[in-house]
């Protein structure tokens, strides 16, 4: 192998210190790479989690969106052409509390 440094090698740099495939860093500067690295992976892992939080959120908007329709009949009646049934009456009951609590919760953002 030359002296000559690489110049297609992959060059990290961090705000601790510049680290080259050709040079073996310390140990204090494999730690710090390795701290950065976690860093970043944790910071991916909340992006991630935040994403997957909005959209499902944004689901349960359109499902209450449509939860909410009110129509009228020919003869002037509203009802509701979307619905969720239940044959057992304890069920509906559940249902019908974890929907209105979500309905709260992912309701459209208020404006103060």
């Amino acid at each position: 192998m030359s002296n000559t440094p690489r110049t297609d090698a992959l060059v990290i740099v961090t705000e601790e210190a510049t680290f080259s495939p050709d040079v073996l860093p310390s140990w204090e500067d494999y730690c710090a790479i390795k701290d950065h690295a976690r860093q970043l992976e944790r910071e991916l892992f909340d992006a991630i989690v935040r994403a997957e939080n909005a959209e499902a959120q944004n689901l349960w908007r359109k499902f209450i969106r449509l939860l909410e329709i009110v129509e009228e009949t020919d003869d002037g009646v509203p009802f509701r052409p979307n619905s969720i049934q239940s044959c057992r009456a304890l069920d509906g009951m559940q249902m019908q509390s974890i929907i209105e609590r979500a309905k709260a919760l992912y309701t459209e953002p208020k404006v103060l």
